[in-house]
């Protein structure tokens, strides 16, 4: 699990006027999962964004 920092997003809102953040704090997996972070956490989908990683957790699976 990750921390990323992702910041100048750019969402999907079909034209509709809303108060979305250009940047956050999302928690996932890795990269591939920002997207759907972002849409579970704010009910919007995204076109864009860059990310860098804030902190990583190395946890062991059994």
């Amino acid at each position: 699990m990750a921390v990323f920092r992702v910041y100048d997003i750019v969402w999907e809102t079909d034209g509709n006027a809303t108060r979305l953040p250009s940047e956050v704090q999302v928690a996932c997996d890795d990269l591939g999962g920002i997207a759907d972070a972002l849409s579970d956490a704010f009910g919007w989908l995204v076109t864009d964004f860059k990310a860098t990683v804030v902190s990583e957790t190395n946890q062991e699976r059994a």
